[in-house]
């Protein structure tokens, strides 16, 4: 139907005139076209649109919105069907039937419909002019189409045969009856369910024809006949199975294939298509189902026009779908279609609102392919299709270079095959790895392989010695090079190349193994960490028990020289008395009025570690006995702005701890230990300002990562007068807080009065001897930071 025509309305039939709408179904209109205007492909909003439009009997919008939809969706059967009967009732006139024809011919290009087949014959029987020769060969050429597309269906298929006998009547009498005849053999010979009563029919038309002399029914339509008899004893199982009163769900689509595949081994090409049109009937958005009938055509039928159109269909259908786009495009290569064509179906498709990465990269891909598949001379129009697909990718992709490098190696390719210019080949690459295609050890093989690949060895050398120095962006590229390089010297190069490279790509090859020994010992560190057990309360005690050997031997002492304790407080009264005395009238400062007294010194440097060892595996208990422990994020907070001039302010960024450390451990010891790590900066070791006896710990500033990832790498657990364990240091540490907070564990959640009989046997005191059992800035539960001389709330 002409768009000329859409104005053009039969105002004289009342069944089909327009109606004053009420207030709401204006409103109700207006709602509806906004809507539409914002999004266009909403298909339900679409039908109840027309629907709308159809009760208020306005025929020109509802034209016009019929048309709209059609434009954007295939239509089903029942919408076809109710249009058409809506346009039959105003084209009543001669000049409206050519209009219904056009109508119905837009309408047989979405689904296979018997029903609209066999009403666009009887239209056509009613609306031509059969007594001329043009009339009649309109007629027949839409009857033979539509016995090739449905005139096989067994069970629907004879009422088009009918028809087309029916307008044979109506050619002269001899035209007639010999064209009756051999449409009456060609039917007798397709499995159709009425194929019997046929028979009974054809049997009773010769006998009207010649009486006295019927002829008889010849003998190769008579094998045919059986034949077809056979195939329907065959078929009788899958048909019922694919019956039209089943419903559309996935136990007929099963059917269906099964059905599609059983005629494949059979190999009649006509059946297969009837087949898969039927399925698309039932499932039109099943993409699978048009990717195998549009392959299947293109492997069996191969005729361009009808895989064309296939396609064109399936993209209607499922726009969404990437490889239908794709596989459209590099159909249409099959027929004479233009570059201009193919970019306009390639738009199209990108348009469509594809899901993925991969699906627009295809697209993109299959333009190209069709424009190489028309050979050299067409090379100006290939070179534009790839530039359009780089583009595409950099501005809706640009993280994905894995698609600019395929690109890339296919239009290198290109030039290189078809133009024999291996200059463009080489500008394409070097325009591609001043792009982030240039950290990519894959681009520079590529570049590298395409310069072997055409003989040039010498430009192959100089890519080598370009990139192997390059720090890459996927893992282990650099050293990928570097071993394709020493490859490619040993295999193609000489020997001096080949001790060139080695002296090249040596260091290269340590910082490799060096980096691989690291993750090696972090992973094997964690897994041990992993597969260690937990402790219970009753394991910790029993291990306190067996590495110190004072343990609870205090508590006994305490009956037996209890009185003499006693005495020895009393001794100490007087002093203290005396001390008060002095001080009498003097306000005591704020951070002395509670400062607990030092706890007793350690005498025994063996137990010193024993003790050490015992807190730091209780604390480590107390710490993993609870499960929603979080450790605390490392801190990024800079040295304090109020630090006291002069004090050195030091950062954990380079700096490993070292603690585990025998007394007797000095400064130079540990210098001349990590020495080996090369750009050493600084060794602290922490001395106790009371005893003057090392902490057993200290830091050690290096000026590089490298040189403390080596540190902890290789000297975790190095034997220096006992374990030393090296950690990465894990806060910033100023010279006032260092001689406050540089002894401490962490147990979080736990009461400070629980740490008290851990802390006792860890320094060899009684309980009642330590210098706090509570917090000394509040008294609640909490967080806890656990120092030599105190207990503090974090």
């Amino acid at each position: 139907m002409s768009e000329a025509s859409d104005g053009s309305e039969s105002s004289s039939d009342s069944d089909f005139e327009e109606v004053e709408a009420s207030a709401e179904d204006m409103a109700r209109l207006t709602q509806l076209e906004t809507s539409l205007s914002e999004n266009s492909r909403q298909y339900e909003v679409h039908l109840q649109y027309i629907e709308l439009l159809r009760n208020c009997k306005m025929a020109q919008r509802l034209k016009t919105a019929r048309r709209a939809m059609q434009k954007l969706f295939p239509l089903s059967e029942d919408i076809w069907l109710q249009w058409l009967e809506d346009e039959q009732v105003v084209a009543q006139a001669a000049a409206k039937q050519q209009q219904m024809t056009e109508l119905y011919q837009l309408a047989l290009q979405d689904y296979l419909s018997i029903v609209l087949w066999t009403r666009y014959l009887r239209h056509l029987l009613e609306a031509s002019d059969f007594t001329s020769q043009a009339g009649r060969d309109a007629f027949r050429d839409a009857a033979e189409s539509a016995l090739t597309i449905a005139g096989l269906h067994p069970s629907k298929g004879h009422d088009l045969w009918s028809l087309y006998r029916d307008a044979i009547r109506k050619y002269g009498p001899d035209e007639a009856i010999r064209a009756t005849r051999s449409l009456f053999h060609r039917q007798l010979q397709v499995p159709l369910n009425s194929s019997t009563a046929l028979l009974s029919e054809y049997e009773s038309w010769e006998a009207s024809i010649s009486p006295d002399n019927p002829v008889q029914l010849p003998s190769h339509v008579r094998k045919g006949y059986e034949k077809a008899q056979e195939m329907l004893r065959n078929w009788r199982n899958s048909e019922n199975a694919v019956a039209d009163d089943k419903a559309a769900d996935t136990d007929l689509l099963a059917a269906y294939m099964a059905y599609i595949q059983l005629e494949e081994a059979h190999g009649d090409p006509m059946r297969v298509q009837l087949l898969y049109e039927r399925a698309l009937a039932k499932f039109p958005v099943t993409h699978h189902l048009w990717v195998c009938y549009a392959r299947y055509l293109e492997t069996h039928v191969k005729l361009p026009d009808l895989v064309d159109s296939v396609y064109r269909r399936a993209v209607r259908n499922c726009p969404w779908v990437g490889a239908l786009w794709s596989r459209s495009v590099r159909a249409l290569h099959g027929g004479d279609a233009t570059p201009e064509q193919l970019e306009e179906l390639c738009n199209a498709g990108l348009q469509a609102g594809l899901q993925s990465f991969e699906e627009y990269l295809d697209l993109a891909l299959a333009r190209v392919d069709a424009l190489r598949w028309k050979g050299p001379e067409h090379m100006d129009e290939l070179r534009r299709g790839f530039q359009a697909a780089q583009e595409m990718i950099q501005t809706y992709f640009p993280d994905r270079t894995d698609g600019l490098l395929q690109l890339c190696a296919y239009w290198a390719d290109c030039e290189l095959r078809m133009s024999k210019d291996v200059s463009n080949a080489r500008e394409l690459w070097e325009a591609a790895l001043k792009t982030s295609l240039g950290r990519s050890s894959q681009a520079w093989a590529a570049y590298i392989a395409m310069e072997v690949a055409a003989g040039n060895i010498q430009e192959a050398h100089t890519l080598y010695r370009r990139c192997h120095s390059r720090r890459m962006d996927d893992l282990n590229g650099q050293w990928s090079l570097c071993e394709a390089w020493l490859r490619f010297e040993r295999e193609l190069g000489s020997r001096e190349d080949l001790l060139a490279a080695e002296v090249k790509v040596d260091p290269i090859r340590e910082a490799a193994a060096a980096a691989a020994t690291d993750a090696a010992t972090a992973a094997a560190a964690k897994a041990a960490a992993d597969k260690a057990p937990k402790l219970s309360k009753e394991e910790a005690k029993r291990l306190r028990q067996e590495k110190d050997p004072n343990f609870g031997k205090a508590k006994e002492k305490d009956k037996a020289q209890g009185k003499k304790g006693a005495a020895q407080k009393g001794k100490r009264k007087a002093p203290e008395a005396a001390q008060a005395e002095g001080q009498e009238g003097r306000q005591p400062r704020p951070d002395q009025a509670d400062a607990a007294p030092a706890p007793a010194p350690v005498t025994t440097t063996q137990a010193h570690q024993h003790n050490l060892g015992t807190l730091r595996e209780a604390l480590t208990y107390l710490a993993e006995d609870k499960p929603d422990r979080t450790p605390p994020p490392p801190s990024t907070t800079p040295a304090p702005a109020d630090a006291a001039p002069g004090k050195e302010v030091y950062s954990d960024e380079k700096t490993a701890f070292v603690r585990g450390l025998h007394p007797d451990v000095k400064k130079e010891d540990l210098a001349d230990l990590f020495a080996e790590c090369g750009d050493l900066k600084s060794v602290r070791v922490i001395y106790d300002r009371l005893t003057s006896q090392s902490k057993g710990f200290a830091y050690v500033e290096f000026g590089t990562h490298h040189a403390l990832q080596r540190a902890v790498a290789l000297l975790d657990g190095t034997e220096l007068h006992g374990d030393v364990v090296v950690n990465q240091g894990d806060e910033v540490v100023t010279g006032a807080e260092e001689e406050r907070v540089e002894a401490e564990a962490e147990a979080e959640g736990v009461h400070a009065q629980a740490l008290v009989p851990i802390l006792a046997g860890a320094q060899g005191l009684e309980e009642d001897q330590l210098p706090a059992t509570h917090c000394h800035q509040c008294s609640s539960p909490g967080r806890l930071r656990v120092q030599a001389e105190a207990l503090h709330c974090r």
